[in-house]
Parts: C-alpha cells; sequence; structure tokens
C-alpha cells in the first residue's frame, strides 16, 4: 500500500508561516530483473530470457538515439534528451595532444533529462486513488541549518539526493537568503570545483544537480 509523509520547512524568513511539501515513502528499489518477472506475469507467451533482451535492446537503442541527437519518445510515457555541461580536461590528455589548451574545458553530456506526459501521470494518479495513506511517523522536520557556507552546501546536497535536483527557489527555502544572494551563492559553488555541484540547463530551466 503506497505512503506519504508530510516534510515541513522551517520559517527561514521569519514570516510566522511554515511551508509543507509531501513526498511519497518509497518501498524499494525494483531493478531490471524484478521489472522482468512482472512483465513475464503479463507476457506468459514470452520467456523471461526474451524479456530481459527486449528490455536491454531497448536501452541500449535509446542511448545510441539519445547520443546521435535525437529526443526519443515512449508513446505512453514520456520523452527522454540529454543535458549537457562543462568539464575540464588535465594537460596532458589527448584532448591536448589534439591541440585543446591544458585545463581547457569542453561540453560532455552531464545527464539525461526526462518529461513524463501528463496522461501518464494521470493514469499512475488514478492507479493511486484512494489507495495511498498518510505515513504514521506523521509530520517531518527539515531543520533549520548553520549560517556558514558549508553548512548549506550539505543542505543543498542532501535536497538534490532526495529530490534529483535543486531549484533556486527551493535554494532560498532552505537557505535563509535573499534570491539574489542565494543565486550568487549558487553559481559560486558551481563553479567550485571542491563542491560538487553543478548547474544544468539555461533561465528559468536551470536546476542544480550533484556533480558525478
Amino acid at each position: 500500500m503506497p505512503k506519504y509523509f508530510k516534510r515541513e520547512m522551517p520559517d527561514l524568513r521569519g514570516t510566522g508561516e511554515q511551508q509543507y511539501y509531501y513526498v511519497m515513502r518509497s518501498e524499494g528499489a525494483m531493478d531490471t530483473a524484478e521489472l522482468v518477472r512482472r512483465m513475464r506475469q503479463t507476457y506468459r507467451v514470452m520467456g523471461e530470457g526474451e524479456l530481459r533482451g527486449m528490455v536491454d535492446t531497448m536501452i541500449r537503442t535509446m542511448g545510441e538515439l539519445l547520443a546521435d541527437g535525437y529526443t526519443v519518445s515512449l508513446d505512453g510515457m514520456g520523452s527522454f534528451s540529454l543535458a549537457l555541461g562543462l568539464d575540464d580536461y588535465e594537460a596532458g590528455t589527448p584532448e591536448q595532444h589534439r591541440g585543446g589548451e591544458p585545463n581547457a574545458r569542453r561540453v560532455s553530456v552531464r545527464d539525461v533529462h526526462f518529461k513524463a506526459q501528463r496522461r501518464w501521470v494521470r493514469d499512475i494518479d488514478e492507479r493511486c486513488a484512494h489507495r495511498l495513506h498518510r505515513d504514521k511517523q506523521g509530520t517531518r522536520e527539515i531543520h533549520r541549518p548553520g549560517t556558514t557556507r558549508e553548512e548549506r552546501i550539505q543542505l543543498a546536497l542532501a535536497y538534490i539526493r532526495e529530490h534529483g535536483f535543486l531549484r533556486l527557489s527551493d535554494y532560498v527555502l532552505l537557505s535563509g537568503l535573499s534570491r539574489t544572494t542565494a543565486s550568487r551563492e549558487l553559481r559560486e559553488m558551481d563553479s567550485d570545483k571542491s563542491v560538487p555541484i553543478v548547474a544544468q540547463g539555461r533561465l528559468s530551466h536551470k536546476v542544480y544537480v550533484e556533480k558525478k
């Protein structure tokens, strides 16, 4: 039975108003082998080996298409596209021998973005209808961080690891900084090689993720 809990944000701005959002409680991770076993329950005419081969072929083919510059859409599910970023490469690498400069930067693939189709989200919502239950542990509070930059970095990392990415608006709430100061600090994190946080996207689509 799916469960959720309410996460309480601290009143970082001193407005007297608490911020809340809801988080799905994970029932564990389902790997490819388990996914194939679930598929086998529906498609009994095919063996697990055949189904696993189909899944592996789809994953490999999607990777090839993404590498060729395509956005890959799965009907009834959503679309996949590449997220690019800049990497540093050191002196003496093959790139340098081909004419690159020491510590030059190159564009590389940082992540694969997925955008779910609204119809698929609605279908999942309908499956969850009347089945979602509140976790008995009740409301969980995010404790207000300290005021040092290192503490704010750790808080940002914890948020990214839980949600997958961090937006500027999220960091404003987490840090208690003004929007201008929070934006500047996130840019500094992105350019600081010692901080495992990097920016992806542009303008209103910019998010921050953990550096791989």
